[in-house]
């Protein structure tokens, strides 16, 4: 079925944007794009559009005013702020209005996330509507729906009794129905319910309207989304396990907080990668973290989210596809998993030396660079012997794509620089002249001491000159003609005059070489004085 989208924004560059993330999505839908009031009325008449998008700020009109004439013709249908700019307490302020949701235009990839969350939350509101209206008259229909819907549901009276209770509301809150039942709510758990619980309670009894809102659960150590319905005695509660809406925004805050970590110059790669990994063992206390390096075909400690005994023991170990977790994971280019390391061969000499100390399970991802070379390996341990856990699994899954990227690129920049090195040395401390020159603009770049000595030009000096000043005329004219096969060939040789600071004229044979300086496309040219010889 297509989505009709309707769009308030002025702006060519940001309606651009958004149609190109529209686009990019699977969303099938059509989309209208109008920038003044009366231009939007008509399309909220004669569209009827399912979802609303609209710039908070416009020349002639905004997105309160927006959404207040949206809600006079379609009060039903989503209303979502696009904006460069909103703070945090205007967002809040907002959604409190009514508006459904707000997206920053440096964010824009999740509009569509935003959009079929919108859709999905109307879609259960008006299911659970449903299902609020029903509640006085069809007493067994109701309770066949709200024993069949995903989420868990319980009612309360005014003083807190509990008189419904279904089974995912068992399942989410760790209680019978035969055990909550008739009891007060507040009185049956070992850790009260939050402040925040009370306020809600008590301002749905005194404004009879319904309310949303998050909470944690200590009992369960469970993040429930809980929607709240006042009833002819008392309140109604929808609660939703969101511990993977909690742990997906947890982790995709650390990626942005290890990459902002990667991009200062200040701190060494393992203080980065130490924080990815203490950061992960917060997370899930249970796991063990560690990244190990692969240099010359050994596996070295690198770093690890807390030391254990054995991390200090793990210098060289060989690359075999019968060693250790970490060591076969980078033989095979696998993730490879041992349930039970205190049965596994490769783990005896850790295990008689007491120095694995708690560690039970372990497994082991490979590091891979685009060309599937193995940087090293992310290694985890449990304290138990089982499984990774599915959120363990997908939180592991973010990490090692942080490590790859940050890695790749860390690998990169050495292999630069080495080659950047490499070409110093070589460059400085060769003999004969030697210079760079822009391939494009025959501008000099950079000369080695021999060309400085030889021709009697400073550094700075050469730096402010043309590959052609070097030049005699009859050379230069020689060289016009070679200036086609500079742009196309990789190597030019050729002899020509040239002329040193002193006016001395002497004859010299070239030989240049495409290559990149400073990540411009330049010649290397070395020069060989043959004027003796003529």
């Amino acid at each position: 079925m297509e989505l009709k989208i309707l769009i308030l924004e002025h702006d060519p560059n940001d309606i651009e944007l958004i149609q190109y993330e529209l686009k990019k999505s699977s969303m099938v839908h059509m989309s209208k794009f109008v920038q003044t009031e009366r231009e939007f009325k008509d399309a909220l008449l004669n569209m009827q559009p399912d979802v609303v998008l609209s710039d908070f700020n416009l020349p002639s009109f905004n997105g309160i005013n927006a959404f207040n004439v949206k809600q006079s013709l379609l009060p039903e249908v989503p209303f979502i702020i696009v904006s460069g700019t909103i703070g945090e307490q205007r967002a809040v302020d907002l959604i409190k209005m009514g508006i459904t949701d707000y997206v920053l235009k440096e964010n824009l990839y999740q509009i569509p996330i935003k959009i079929g969350r919108a859709l999905h939350e109307i879609e259960e509101r008006k299911q659970k509507k449903q299902v609020e209206l029903q509640l006085a008259d069809q007493n067994e229909q109701i309770k066949n729906i709200l024993e069949s819907i995903t989420d868990g549901f319980f009612s309360v009276t005014t003083t807190f009794i509990v008189n419904y209770w279904n089974q995912q509301a068992e399942y989410l809150l760790g209680k019978k129905e035969s055990e909550i039942i008739g009891k007060n709510l507040l009185e049956e758990f070992d850790h009260p319910l939050s402040a925040k619980f009370y306020a809600e309670f008590q301002n749905i009894l005194d404004t009879g309207q319904a309310s949303e809102f998050e909470e944690f659960f200590n009992p369960m150590a469970t993040w429930l989304q809980i929607n709240a319905y006042p009833s002819k005695n008392g309140v109604s509660f929808f609660i939703r396990n969101i511990n993977e809406i909690k742990r997906s925004e947890k982790v995709n805050k650390l990626e942005r907080e290890v990459l902002a970590l990667y991009t200062t110059k200040s701190l060494r790669i393992e203080a980065t990668l130490e924080y990815l990994l203490k950061s992960i063992q917060k997370m899930h206390p249970e796991l063990i973290c560690n990244v190990l390096k692969v240099e010359d075909g050994l596996l070295y400690p690198w770093v690890h989210s807390s030391l254990y005994s054995s991390a200090s023991q793990l210098h060289g170990i060989p690359i075999s596809e019968d060693g250790i977790a970490s060591s076969v994971a980078a033989f095979t280019k696998t993730d490879y998993f041992i349930k039970d390391v205190a049965a596994t061969p490769a783990y005896e000499d850790f295990i008689d030396s007491n120095r694995l100390g708690n560690l039970k399970s372990c497994i082991s991802f490979p590091i891979l660079g685009t060309s599937q070379q193995i940087m090293g390996t992310f290694t985890i341990f449990l304290k138990s012997i089982r499984y990774l856990s599915p959120e363990e699994e997908k939180t592991l899954e973010k990490a090692g794509v942080i490590l790859r990227n940050i890695l790749e690129n860390y690998f990169s920049g050495l292999a630069i620089q080495q080659s950047e090195e490499k070409y110093k040395r070589l460059f400085q401390l060769n003999p004969q002249p030697m210079w760079v020159y822009g391939q494009h603009n025959l501008q000099i770049l950079d000369v080695n001491e021999a060309a400085i000595d030889h021709y009697g030009y400073s550094l700075e000096e050469f730096r402010r000159m043309s590959i052609k000043d070097v030049l005699t005329p009859q050379a230069k004219a020689s060289f016009d003609e070679m200036i086609p096969r500079i742009s196309s060939a990789d190597t030019i040789r050729g002899t020509f005059e040239h002329i040193k600071k002193d006016g001395e004229v002497i004859f010299v044979e070239s030989k240049s070489n495409v290559f990149q300086f400073a990540e411009k496309k330049a010649r290397l040219v070395l020069i060989n004085d043959i004027t003796e010889k003529i």
